[in-house]
């Protein structure tokens, strides 16, 4: 079984190597440099230790905020489109379809869903973001 911090580095490691140029933050940082993904646990449901009955694996759910600038609100939308996309070269989704074991990191990791596309609000600057829910098994 893996912590949830083990989980949490999995999924950022992961962030890492698919997506070039990508800045992949564990807290959230005094100054972010975008594009961004804020890995930290999920605000609801957080673990699931019943996933496989008699067994020590825990299905952990993870929160990654994507974020991208917004001097230019088109080129914006742009590259988070592309991020959330399940096709282009910098999908988050086809990365983690790619090797759902990130690296033989975990038992299987999966993006869920997408939600809350928009304006958010960091120490008084403006990004473009958007929340993605990782399941992650180990």
């Amino acid at each position: 079984m893996s912590t949830l911090s083990q989980a949490r580095a999995a999924v950022q490691a992961q962030l890492a190597a698919i997506i070039t140029g990508l800045t992949v933050y564990s807290t959230i940082p005094g100054t972010i440099s975008t594009p961004a993904a804020i890995v930290a646990p999920s605000t609801a449901e957080l673990a699931d230790y019943e996933q496989v009955m008699s067994s020590d694996l825990v299905l952990w759910y993870i929160r990654v905020v994507l974020l991208t600038g917004m001097v230019n609100l088109s080129s914006a939308q742009d590259a988070m489109d592309d991020l959330l996309s399940t096709t282009s070269a910098t999908s988050v989704t086809k990365g983690f379809r790619a090797d759902p074991t990130l690296g033989g990191k975990v038992e299987w990791a999966e993006v869920k869903t997408a939600q809350r596309y928009g304006t958010v609000t960091y120490n008084g600057v403006d990004y473009l973001g958007c929340e993605l829910s990782i399941e992650v098994s180990c």
